[in-house]
């Protein structure tokens, strides 16, 4: 592998939330590997995974950074909220889904 290429880019974990909708719990995509379309590329197979386990919303929480990406990619903002970390910041956040009927 080379030296510049690094093994991690990008990561992406789900989770069920219910018979219709999945979570999209993380997703991380490192500062200097952004305008890539590695965030679309995650959304896309998070899309798919989901649509072939029957689900029929993704749903995530944003921070407000990141809702432009989610937007263009076709969730709606569905509400807003501070997210409490385990550190006591409590960063601003969008409540975000995206129908996959």
């Amino acid at each position: 592998m080379r030296a510049d290429v690094p093994r991690i880019a990008a990561l992406m974990r789900q989770s069920a939330t219910g018979p219709a909708r999945v979570r999209v719990r993380a997703m991380f995509v490192r500062d200097d590997w952004t305008g890539r379309g590695l965030g679309r590329a995650i959304l896309a197979r998070c899309e798919r995974a989901a649509r072939a386990e029957g689900f029929r919303s993704l749903v995530l929480m944003a921070t407000l950074p990141g809702v432009p990406l989610y937007q263009s990619y076709g969730f709606r903002e569905v509400g807003r909220t501070l997210m409490p970390l385990p550190d006591g910041v409590e960063p601003a956040g969008a409540s975000m889904a995206y129908p996959l009927d």
